[in-house]
């Protein structure tokens, strides 16, 4: 495509940086995710006409409520499938998560990496667990998910959860974990769909990260049409599980479960761990282990789609 956009308003312009990144993994977005993402402050209606206006000027199409750039029609059908796919993998996710949350100290569980799922993904979570007892949770968690048949390892991947990140309310900024110039984080935040919230984690959790607001101004908070409800039994259950494994345990649990654990991870992740790499980080505060993270590579050809349509 050699279109020159550089005389687009700013909200036509954020409206096809949006389009363009969602394109590096054959997607095409609906207005809501588009708006959500996108970098002008703007009403629904707002961006409905640009994007109306877009279409007329053949830069886009839109079909059904998906937009792509125009002659990638085909990701019409490949968006219908995608739909079918993201709703048998995200209540699979939402059974397990129904029985994990039951794990004493996890304070919050989203689907993660949710716009670029194929037929044998495994399933990304993303968790925060309270304060001081993040290797302690992410032991019983490990544990209880292999038992369960729900956790990702060796050749069992599809449809299995990847436990790979997990932070603790301490470290809910994550602008360190952020690459330089790195769109993909952005996506990867406005995308998170809670399965689990507890005592309204996720409104902290928002408020935390300030550097999200100028990037995307109109999120205002996460979608939750699978949120699992709190109900009366699950919390005096967790009241009295996190007594027990928190208050009693809690301490030579965490004691225990940082050295058995680490153990393992400096045999496996010492070498990126160890030069401050955001791949994969471990402290007392965050657990990260994405050795294959390609947000750089995602970066480049993102910026790259920018220039041949001169709009960085």
């Amino acid at each position: 495509m050699n279109l020159d956009l550089s005389n687009l308003t700013e909200l036509e312009k954020a409206i096809v940086r949006a389009i363009v990144f969602f394109d590096l993994f054959n997607r095409a977005p609906n207005l809501e995710e588009i708006r959500r993402s996108a970098s002008v402050l703007a009403s629904t209606g707002d961006y409905f006409r640009a994007l109306e206006k877009l279409i007329s000027a053949k830069i886009l199409s839109g079909q059904k409520d998906a937009y792509c750039l125009l002659g990638r029609e085909e990701l019409f059908t490949a968006e219908a499938e995608f739909h079918e796919l993201e709703i048998k993998k995200a209540l699979k996710a939402r059974r397990g998560i129904n029985i994990l949350r039951f794990i004493p100290g996890i304070e919050f569980v989203a689907l993660a990496n949710n716009f670029s799922y194929k037929p044998e993904s495994d399933i990304d979570l993303f968790i925060i667990t309270k304060a001081k007892y993040l290797w302690w949770v992410r032991f019983l968690l490990t544990y209880k998910a292999h038992f369960l048949r729900l956790r990702r390892h060796g050749n069992n991947i599809k449809d299995r959860f990847c436990l790979s990140f997990l932070i603790s309310t301490e470290a809910q900024d994550l602008s360190p974990l952020m690459l330089a110039d790195d769109p993909y984080f952005k996506y990867w935040f406005v995308s998170l769909e809670p399965l689990f919230i507890k005592d309204k984690i996720d409104i902290e959790f928002i408020t935390a990260n300030t550097w999200l607001k100028p990037l995307a101004p109109n999120f205002i908070g996460f979608s939750t049409p699978r949120l699992l409800k709190n109900h009366y039994g699950f919390k005096i259950s967790r009241l009295i599980i996190d007594f027990i494994y928190l208050k009693i345990l809690g301490r030579p649990g965490e004691f225990l479960a940082k050295k058995i654990q680490l153990a393992k991870m400096k045999r496996n992740y010492n070498s990126l761990a160890k030069f401050n790499d955001q791949r994969v980080v471990i402290s007392d505060q965050v657990l990260k282990f994405h050795e294959n993270d390609r947000r750089a590579e995602f970066r480049d050809k993102f910026y790259q789609k920018l220039k041949n349509l001169n709009l960085q």
